[in-house]
């Protein structure tokens, strides 16, 4: 069954600032082999407080666009 799962490798990780007091955000870039040997990549949006919650997923396609703005 073990071979059947993907390795992921986080490729980097980025502390974002926030204008409220007392949160850490990531933003994390995830990548592995999928299907037929192709790289499979997305985001997430780590918030590590008292827990820790993934706040966003976003798959990473050939033609992905992404713009940050702002905080949240």
């Amino acid at each position: 069954m073990s071979d059947c799962l993907p390795t992921l490798a986080m490729l980097q990780a980025v502390k974002l600032e926030s204008v409220h007091s007392g949160r850490t955000r990531y933003l994390v870039v995830v990548s592995c082999m999928g299907r037929q040997d192709a790289e499979e990549s997305c985001l997430l949006g780590i918030d590590c407080n008292e827990k820790t919650t993934v706040g966003l997923v976003l798959r990473v396609l050939a033609d992905t666009a992404i713009t940050l703005d702002g905080d949240g």
